[in-house]
C-alpha cells in the first residue's frame, strides 16, 4: 500500500513539473516581449513631464483621469468623441462589409465556379504592390476619374472627396479603401481553409440534394469556424491600431475629425514630444486593459456558441 502511495505521488509530481513548465512558455513570452519590452511605457503612464527640470515626475493616476475627459488640454488635437466613434465605426464596417463578403467571395473560389482564379488574383493584388502606391492609385482614381463618370453617366457632380471638407464622403472612401485592401487575405485564408474541408464531405452533402448556399452555412462554416474565430479575434485585437490608412492618404495633416486611435498614437508618437508621452503611454495602457479581456471574452463566447460539426 504505502509503495503505491509512493509510486502515485511521484507521478503526481511528474505530472505537476510537466505543466509548470508548458504553463511556463507562455508566461515567459508575455513577461519578456510584453512587459519588458513595453516596461518604460507603462512606467510613463504613471508620470508627468517637467520641461525646467527636464526630469519625469510619478503623479499616480492623474493621466487616466485626464483622459477620461474626453479633451485633454496638454495632448495636442486630442477628441475622445471623434477618436472612439472613428475607430468603432472602422470596426463595425470591416466586420460587416468585410467579414461577411469574404465569406462569399471564399466559398466562390473554393467551389472553382467561372472566373475564381481571376478574383483571387485581382483579390491579392493589393498585397504584392506596395500600399503607398495603391493609394496614390486610388486618390487619383476618385478625385479624377470618378466625378468625369459620374457626370457622364448619372448627371452628377462630385467635388474633391479628399479635400476634408465633406466629411461623409471622405470618410466613406477611406473606409473602403481600407476594407478593399485587406479583402484579399481574408477570401486567400478562408478559401484556403475551405481547401481542406474533404470532398467526401462535400459530395454526400450533393448526393443529399443540398443547396449552394445550405452548404456554405451548414457545412461549409462550421468546418472552418476555428479559421473565422482567429479572424474575428485578431479584428478585435487590432481595433486600437487601425489607422484606416489615414497616414497614407493625408500624412500629417488629416483633420482631428478623422483621427482614431491607431492613427492618433503612430502621429503623436513621431512628433518626439517629451510632455506628451506620458499621455500617450496611459492611453496605450488603457486601451491594452481594455482589448484583452474583451478579445477573450469574444473568443469563448465564438467557440461556445459558434456553429459545430455535431
Amino acid at each position: 500500500m504505502a509503495k503505491k502511495e509512493r509510486a502515485f505521488s511521484t507521478e503526481r509530481k511528474k505530472e505537476l513539473i510537466f505543466y509548470c513548465l508548458m504553463f511556463a512558455l507562455p508566461v515567459l513570452q508575455i513577461l519578456i516581449f510584453y512587459f519588458y519590452v513595453n516596461f518604460r511605457s507603462i512606467a510613463l503612464a504613471f508620470t508627468e513631464y517637467d520641461v525646467e527640470s527636464g526630469k519625469y515626475f510619478f503623479v499616480g493616476v492623474e493621466n487616466f483621469i485626464e483622459i477620461f475627459k474626453g479633451v485633454h488640454p496638454k495632448m495636442t488635437n486630442f477628441n475622445m468623441n471623434f477618436i472612439l466613434s472613428n475607430t468603432l465605426l472602422i470596426f463595425a464596417m470591416e466586420l460587416l462589409f468585410g467579414f461577411i463578403p469574404a465569406i462569399f467571395f471564399s466559398y466562390y473560389i473554393f467551389k472553382k465556379y467561372p472566373l475564381s482564379g481571376v478574383f483571387k488574383v485581382i483579390l491579392y493584388t493589393p498585397h504584392i504592390v506596395s500600399t503607398i502606391i495603391f493609394v496614390v492609385i486610388y486618390r487619383n482614381f476618385v478625385e479624377s476619374a470618378l466625378p468625369q463618370i459620374s457626370e457622364k453617366l448619372f448627371g452628377l457632380e462630385m467635388q474633391d472627396v479628399f479635400n476634408q471638407v465633406n466629411a461623409n464622403s471622405t470618410r466613406f472612401f477611406m473606409i473602403f479603401f481600407t476594407i478593399f485592401i485587406g479583402f484579399g487575405t481574408r477570401v486567400l485564408l478562408y478559401s484556403g481553409a475551405m481547401s481542406s474541408i474533404s470532398e467526401s464531405v462535400i459530395e454526400s452533402g450533393e448526393l443529399e440534394g443540398v443547396k449552394p448556399l445550405q452548404e456554405l452555412v451548414f457545412i461549409v462554416v462550421p468546418l472552418i469556424w476555428g479559421t473565422v474565430v482567429t479572424f474575428l479575434v485578431v479584428c478585435i485585437v487590432g481595433i486600437f491600431s487601425n489607422q484606416m490608412t489615414a497616414y497614407s492618404f493625408f500624412g500629417e495633416g488629416l483633420d482631428t475629425k478623422y483621427y482614431t486611435f491607431g492613427y492618433y498614437l503612430y502621429y503623436r508618437a513621431t512628433k518626439l514630444d517629451m510632455t506628451e508621452y506620458p499621455y500617450l503611454s496611459a492611453l496605450g495602457l488603457l486601451m491594452t486593459l481594455f482589448a484583452v479581456p474583451v478579445t477573450l471574452c469574444a473568443r469563448y463566447l465564438l467557440n461556445k456558441y459558434g456553429p459545430t460539426t455535431d
